[in-house]
């Protein structure tokens, strides 16, 4: 994770366990999950929930949106920061956590 930070901004797909389990099955045969045995999905998702939101630079709530629609924000927002940092008059930000954290401001400041 640490490496994936260094390179660029991690945004954190936040999805229902129960919307991925309805979305994929609790079979991975087909989705290039690798499970040890015994293992189901929701073993992993409760592993890993809370290191994808330490990480994450971005958490990005989809549960009331569908995969088209959170793509389409996800792509406008990624275009947004992109404009941002070409567009500022001083150089880049120091890491991608910087600029991120500043949007994560604004939208905050937006939804209050």
């Amino acid at each position: 994770m640490h490496h994936l930070k260094n390179i660029g901004t991690v945004i954190y797909l936040d999805h229902p366990l129960w919307m991925i389990l309805r979305r994929i099955g609790d079979t991975t045969q087909k989705r290039g999950v690798i499970l040890q045995p015994g293992q189901r999905i929701a073993d992993v998702y409760h592993e890993r929930k809370h290191l994808y939101r330490k990480y994450a630079d971005i958490e990005f709530q989809t549960k009331k949106l569908s995969p088209g629609k959170s793509s389409r924000i996800l792509a406008n927002l990624i275009r947004f920061m992109e404009e941002e940092i070409d567009s500022a008059p001083h150089a880049s930000p120091t890491s991608p956590t910087e600029t991120s954290t500043d949007l994560r401001r604004s939208a905050d400041r937006g939804t209050q």
